[in-house]
């Protein structure tokens, strides 16, 4: 009896531990389960935000805390989401590694991260992942099979031709897309239907700065909404504004909340002449996001320039250095205003912040002694400029204003002085510029053989787009039709080369005008009739272009 009791004790005690454990572990799963869901929540915030960055910093915390499959595969989810709108898979590859490592034996983990593998480049590792994985599932054998067809689709053309199922072959043939030829990717994205592939071509040929091709292949993808935010990006590229701001609305339309959306349709609308519609929906931006960009700041200012609202944008840009104090365009633009309204004490101020933060910029102390011109007497501003010009004698700026001060006080002897110091100093950068000028004169003045001799002297001792357009001119005049095709070619090349501007698609426009000249001198009406439509895309106010179309048109008729 007693023996009875003993054990009744002995488990009623067990049986209480055992609904302790289970209490705490049912508490501890479930506040972890509420701590991820939460995470999941912020980064859904922040994803209808634009916050893309918060958002990473959400997950990447949800994915310390998940333990399950299910868990990793909502992270990755949303991860997915990041990853298509930022064009940009790397974070994406991240978190899908992270849970491969914690969970090894879930199949759609193992296919998510060798998907993330193939995205960022990683060949041979995502071939691996694919060749060792063994699935049940019909579904994941299916997706197993269309990655590894993507691999050889993607990575290499002769497999297409061979369809070879041997996996060392396909293992030794696959090479990165950073090689690929795009012509080669449209080809098979538009034979087996893959958009994905349409959309790496496209991005290739926008690489090499060929636009409208891009978008031509983009265009073979069909309505797929996916890359309509890429489709926007090409049209603001090509100066197609009016069908940027289509494209934006239609994304806005859905995600109202993209913030990222919102700017570039901003920035669309001002490129096309829309400032009030632009300067309302900059002004909207900042008041629901003010830390979002300093450029909204900048523009919105600019735009109230333009008004001659100079107070306001005064405002706006004290505002923004506020939040961005170490941009130094904002700075720039709050300067000038200040010496527009004559607040000259107020522009002091501004100009000596600027120049602790940057005391290497010459253009800044340049711009201190001119505001500061009437401190000075004569003899010592003169001393001052050329102080600043010994110390910078390849600077075009200092060297401009040194020269235009000289000549206003009557020394041209000493502005000559300065200019071969500078020419000196520029060595043949300087000399291709005289070359490049007396070329422009010589063609002015009739002497076409002179202007084309300078102009290639120019050409090789520097080479500037600008100089290949003016030989092309004056070939175009000699009747070297073949010539100067060439030399636009080189032209549009180191346009291409330079850093983004916005003025390069205008210039661009007028080079494609000139070669749609010389196709229809030569007879070659069909390459014209391209170059001029290519043209009028980039600059739609290219008159010239548009009126040579009509007579094309008028022609054919």
């Amino acid at each position: 009896m007693l023996k009875r009791k003993f054990i009744v004790i002995i488990s009623g005690i067990l049986f209480v531990l055992l609904l302790s454990v289970a209490a705490i572990y049912l508490v501890k799963n479930k506040d972890n389960k509420n701590t991820i869901n939460e995470l999941l929540i912020k980064a859904d915030d922040s994803l209808s935000s634009g916050y893309y960055n918060k958002a990473e910093g959400f997950l990447y915390a949800a994915s310390e805390k998940a333990e399950s499959s299910n868990q990793f595969i909502k992270i990755l989810g949303k991860a997915f989401l990041i990853a298509v709108t930022n064009e940009n898979y790397d974070f994406f590859y991240r978190m899908a590694e992270r849970a491969y490592e914690k969970i090894t034996d879930s199949g759609k983990i193992t296919l998510l991260t060798a998907y993330g593998r193939i995205r960022t480049g990683n060949i041979s590792s995502a071939y691996e992942i694919l060749i060792k994985s063994r699935f049940k599932s019909i579904r994941l054998k299916e997706l197993k099979k269309s990655l590894l067809d993507e691999l050889s689709i993607r990575y290499h053309v002769d497999l297409l031709k061979q369809k070879k199922e041997d996996d060392n072959h396909l293992y030794s043939a696959a090479v990165d897309l950073k090689n690929a030829d795009p012509l080669v990717l449209e080809k098979i994205g538009t034979e087996y239907g893959n958009n994905f592939l349409l959309k790496d071509a496209s991005l290739l040929w926008a690489k090499q700065g060929d636009i409208l091709k891009a978008v031509d292949t983009l265009l073979k993808a069909g309505n797929d909404k996916q890359f309509t935010g890429l489709m926007a990006l090409y049209s603001y590229d090509t100066g197609n504004f009016k069908h940027a701001v289509v494209l934006m609305d239609s994304l806005l339309k859905y995600n109202p909340e993209r913030i990222d959306i919102s700017v570039l349709k901003a920035d669309s609308l001002y490129q096309n002449g829309q400032y009030k519609d632009a300067l309302i929906l900059y002004k909207k931006i900042i008041k629901g996001n003010p830390a979002f960009s300093w450029t909204t700041y900048y523009n919105t200012a600019l735009l109230y320039n333009r008004y001659g609202k100079y107070k306001a944008a005064i405002k706006v840009l004290n505002r923004c250095l506020k939040i961005f104090p170490d941009e130094k365009y904002p700075g720039l633009l709050l300067l000038q205003n200040y010496v527009l309204l004559n607040n000259i004490p107020a522009a002091g101020e501004v100009l000596a912040n600027l120049i602790k933060k940057y005391p290497g910029d010459n253009s800044l102390n340049l711009m201190e002694l001119k505001l500061n011109s009437e401190n000075y007497p004569p003899v010592r501003y003169e001393a001052e400029i050329r102080k600043l010009f010994n110390s910078n004698p390849s600077d075009n700026d200092i060297t401009v204003y040194l020269i235009q001060y000289l000549l206003e006080m009557n020394d041209p002897e000493g502005a000559r002085k300065v200019l071969m110091i500078n020419l000196r100093a520029d060595r043949g950068i300087a000399e291709s510029w005289w070359y490049g000028y007396s070329g422009i004169i010589n063609a002015e003045l009739g002497k076409l053989d002179d202007a084309r001799s300078d102009l290639l002297k120019s050409i090789s001792l520097f080479k500037k787009w600008d100089t290949y357009y003016n030989l092309s001119v004056v070939e175009e005049h000699e009747g070297l039709y073949r010539e100067a095709l060439v030399s636009l070619k080189n032209a549009e090349n180191l346009l291409k080369s330079k850093s983004p501007d916005k003025n390069k698609n205008i210039r661009i426009s007028r080079i494609r005008y000139l070669t749609g000249k010389l196709y229809y001198m030569l007879g070659d009406i069909s390459s014209s009739r391209r170059e001029l439509n290519y043209s009028v895309q980039l600059d739609r106010n290219n008159l010239s272009s548009i009126l040579l179309l009509k007579k094309l048109e008028d022609e054919k008729k």
